[in-house]
């Protein structure tokens, strides 16, 4: 799933040298999953949105972050559980906060959560390299309705 999600993120980018290589590719890959399967990657495909590249400022202060924080973190968005985040904002103020992902947002090389913050309730955007802990909760989340994530961001941000 992994890859087939990384396929079409490359093909939203859109690379023309290799287009109609990752198209193909992503089909090919696409054909090998159950009807059940490919239902459930396209409902998540519609939940992860690319926007534009990330800004000077933002990549100034840019750190990839480790995959001890962004399995867990896809996995809960994967299977729709509740996580529990230590998050650093940008003026260095430290919350803790249960949020539900429910959408990924994509600002090349920037990943997001698009979530639903307990704490403020609310829509925010959650920079997952200030993610300092994260941990997944036993409680389920419901999709929330869409519009009020999709307006978050840009106007002109696809999705997968």
């Amino acid at each position: 799933m992994g890859l087939l999600l990384s396929l079409t993120i490359a093909e939203k980018i859109g690379s023309p040298l290799l287009l109609e290589d990752l198209r193909s590719i992503t089909r090919k890959v696409s054909s090998a999953f159950a009807p059940a399967q490919t239902r459930r990657i396209m409902a998540l495909r519609r939940r992860i949105l690319v926007g534009e590249p990330a800004s000077e400022q933002v990549l100034a202060s840019y750190d990839p972050p480790s995959p001890h924080m962004t399995r867990p973190l896809l996995d809960a968005f994967m299977h729709q559980r509740l996580i529990r985040i230590t998050y650093e904002d940008r003026h260095g103020a430290i919350t803790d906060r249960d949020v539900e992902a429910q959408y990924l947002y994509y600002n090349v090389p920037v990943w997001y959560a698009l979530a639903w913050d307990h704490l403020r309730d609310d829509v925010r955007f959650f920079r997952i390299d200030r993610i300092r802990n994260l941990q997944s909760l036993p409680a389920e989340f419901r999709l929330r309705p869409a519009d009020a994530f999709l307006t978050a961001g840009e106007d002109d941000a696809r999705i997968v």
